[in-house]
């Protein structure tokens, strides 16, 4: 005999709709589900509503139930039902990612126009370009992975996702939005009209080569695209990603206020002295002199850079990986020092430092960081840390744990990342 279960909590149901399309366990449950299961009750909900359309309670009811429309949405899209007849009209935030249906508007009676939508999420949905004038009034729209080629209607929207888009190689028309995600559009070559756009992603855009309209862009997002030479227009760009790009001349980026060059061929940063935040991983840097005012400065993996004495002023300094740098007497003054896989060995000037880590080191005696707040010793030589006792927190893997003495620091925070297993 075969068993069916309760829909909303998956015990043994003891009876069934009207409909026998629905199982369920008891009334509480039945009621539960009732504004979910009301939309495509062929039986039942006809013939309740007829019996109680003029009931205060459904009266009540109706707008709330239009408004969650999204969330029955949800349900029909994951059973790929095809619904005879939809009025969406009241939905704020559409959701159809992933879904099978040929997008909005392939049917009239499925559909109605979405006039007071003000969100919709189409990624990867099976786009076509038909029935969409809904999209001029659109606040939101993540249309990411699609073929969509024309979207002329989104040059009112707010904020527009396109990633992914093989397909879409005009964008003229969007030059007014507060944010717009471009990433690894691939046919994407012409981005002059988007100067005005506050928050432009455009990651992996292979083909893009100029980017000397952008200049206006107050966040501009750039990695990966290969093809760019020239930045040299791009200096009033508050926060600026060029990572992974052909880029050797910064020189005219010195207002930038955020700056991130990682994995770029970069040496010359003498004019970068007033960045606020600059990111030089794996860069082949070697004189870092003209970078003290600099506020948070990393250069993880800066393999030939052998010498950071003048940055005694920089707040933040991330000098992870470089294999040169064994001295670090001038930094007692650096607010959090990252000393993670370096060959520094005498940290005793470094007692003022907030937040220090030094894993990954040869480094035995911490004896003289007695004023250190946090202290992060995950696979060090270090044995005793019992006389740090203005220590606050301390960071160490489980194999620390075992040997490290801390005795006299009974007031310390102990944390072991959990995402470390060391044995």
């Amino acid at each position: 005999m075969t068993r069916f279960h309760c829909v909303v909590c998956n015990e043994n149901a003891e009876f069934a709709c009207i409909c026998k399309s629905r199982f369920y366990c008891s009334a509480l449950c039945q009621k539960k589900e009732f504004e979910f299961h009301k939309i495509d009750c062929t039986i039942g909900y006809s013939k309740r509503k007829r019996e109680d359309e003029n009931s205060t309670d459904v009266q009540l009811k109706k707008k709330k139930i239009e408004t969650n429309w999204l969330n029955l949405l949800f349900i029909a899209l994951e059973t790929q039902e095809i619904l005879s007849e939809v009025n969406v009209k009241f939905v704020r935030n559409l959701r159809l990612a992933h879904s099978k249906f040929r997008f909005i508007g392939e049917k009239k009676k499925q559909w109605a126009v979405l006039d007071r939508t003000q969100s919709i999420i189409a990624h990867r949905n099976y786009y076509k370009n038909k029935n969409i004038s809904f999209l001029s009034k659109i606040h939101t729209a993540d249309l990411s992975r699609t073929r969509i080629t024309d979207v002329s209607l989104l040059k009112d929207a707010h904020t527009v996702y396109l990633i992914f888009c093989p397909l879409l190689s005009d964008v003229s028309n969007l030059g007014e939005l507060h944010a717009l995600y471009l990433d690894d559009c691939s046919e994407l070559r012409d981005v002059s009209a988007l100067g005005n756009v506050h928050t432009l992603y455009l990651q992996s855009c292979i083909n893009l080569e100029d980017v000397s309209d952008l200049g206006n862009v107050h966040n501009l997002y750039l990695t990966g695209c290969k093809k760019l030479d020239s930045v040299e227009d791009l200096g009033s760009v508050h926060t600026l990603e060029l990572n992974e790009t052909n880029i050797t001349d910064v020189s005219s980026l010195g207002g930038v206020h955020t700056l991130s060059l990682a994995d770029t061929e970069v040496q010359d940063v003498s004019a970068l002295g007033n960045v606020y935040k600059l990111d030089l991983t794996s860069t082949p840097v070697q004189d870092v002199s003209a970078l003290t005012n600099v506020h948070t400065l990393i250069l993880q993996g800066c393999k030939l850079l052998d010498d950071v004495s003048s940055l005694v002023n920089v707040h933040t300094l991330d000098l992870s990986e470089c294999e040169y740098i064994e001295d670090v007497s001038a930094l007692g003054r650096v607010y959090n020092l990252k000393l993670h896989e370096t060959e520094v060995i005498d940290v005793s000037a470094l007692s003022n430092v907030h937040t220090l880590d030094l894993s990954y080191t040869d480094i035995t005696d911490v004896s003289n960081l007695k004023n250190v707040h946090t202290l992060i010793l995950i696979y060090t030589k270090v044995n005793d840390v019992s006389m740090l006792t203005n220590l606050h927190t301390l960071i160490i893997s489980s194999r620390e744990q075992t040997r490290l003495n801390y005795d006299n620091i009974n007031n310390v925070i102990i944390k072991t990342p959990p995402s470390l297993f060391y044995g």
